[in-house]
């Protein structure tokens, strides 16, 4: 048995040698491990790095691209997988080698199950570490199977990292990546492949070493953009789910559309700032507009959205925003994140 492994690499010269040596260790009994890296476009040494490692690993296969985005990267590098599994890594992530080949092993003693989800160490670049883990069990009924994946955070439920993949389920069902997405188009993925699996296995064991991107995308205010790709988020997860996980999948939707808002306001981060004012400049409204634009696609999925936001900022959003008060929040939004930048800029 082949285990593919796929990583996307753009101007990850600082990280991709940790990530590719964590994963070279890997060893498992009968099963070869086959990485292919996709260098989208690097304008740093990532490129000369993969290709030095290439010259030493025969199974380290290396695809240059222009930039293209983190979709078709991976996109790419399904093409050139030959493994009966898969797995996704981060170039700035890593693996603990001897906890993964025992994962493997378990996924082969448990019958080779369609999918397998393990927990992952979240580590922040100021060396704060949070483990998540869960519980080692396996489902094999579609009922069960979405009563688990409805237990699981965010993170665990919609990335493609710390998962074990079947290739030929990936294949004949044509899943790939929506390389028009550029948000959430990690979990639309998952979400695709998880209505198609008929057995899974949640593991106990915590392999992957996740690290928190403070530059993350998800930081930044979309507007349109994170409407279409929400609502392609959400109809990945409708195609999952039955109808009776509808208040969940509005819960989700509620708690992304809060961090857009607060996208919308956060002016802390000089360069956020500068691109927020940029797609607001470009836009067909300001803030307030966008304020009701937001509200209004949320209420396609739950009328009451707002009582998704439970404590502090925002449940304070929610009841302005259910009194249709939005030109006082607007204000205080302002007013708020406006000290908060000038604050930022004093001590920064």
């Amino acid at each position: 048995m082949i285990l593919s492994i796929i990583i996307p690499c753009y101007n990850e010269a600082k990280h991709i040698e940790r990530c590719l040596d964590s994963l070279f260790e890997i060893k498992i009994d009968n099963v070869e491990v086959e990485i292919v890296c996709v260098n989208d476009g690097s304008t740093d040494e990532t490129g000369e790095i993969l290709d030095r490692f290439a010259a030493n690993h025969n199974n380290l296969k290396i695809k240059h691209q222009s930039n293209a985005g983190v979709s078709i990267a991976r996109n790419n590098g399904l093409a050139e997988i030959s493994g009966e599994i898969v797995m996704f890594v981060d170039a700035d992530d890593f693996v603990d080698c001897k906890i993964l080949s025992q994962t493997i092993s378990d996924w082969q003693n448990s019958g080779k199950p369609d999918l397998l989800i393990s927990g992952m160490k979240r580590r922040a670049y100021n060396g704060k570490t949070q483990t998540i883990m869960l519980n080692n069990e396996l489902f094999t009924t579609s009922d069960k199977i979405r009563e688990e994946v409805v237990k699981l955070n965010i993170l665990s439920a919609g990335s493609p990292c710390a998962k074990i993949f079947k290739s030929e389920i990936i294949k004949s069902n044509d899943i790939k990546f929506c390389e028009s997405q550029k948000l959430f188009e990690d979990a639309t993925f998952v979400y695709q492949y998880l209505a198609k699996c008929k057995t899974l296995h949640i593991s106990e064991n915590v392999f992957y070493n996740y690290i928190i991107n403070t530059g993350s995308s998800t930081r930044k205010f979309h507007g349109e953009g994170f409407i279409n790709d929400a609502t392609k988020y959400a109809s990945a997860m409708k195609d999952f789910y039955s109808a009776d996980y509808e208040q969940h999948i509005a819960r989700i939707i509620s708690i992304l559309t809060f961090f857009e808002i607060y996208s919308l306001y956060r002016t802390s981060n000089k360069d956020v700032y500068k691109e927020n004012s940029s797609i607001l400049h470009n836009s067909r409204g300001g803030k307030l507009e966008w304020l009701k634009e937001l509200d209004a696609f949320a209420k396609t999925f739950d009328k009451r959205w707002t009582r998704h936001l439970q404590s502090g900022l925002p449940r304070i959003i929610g009841v302005f925003i259910n009194r249709d008060s939005f030109r006082p929040l607007d204000i205080i939004l302002r007013f708020v994140f406006g000290t908060e930048r000038i604050i930022h800029k004093i001590f920064a």
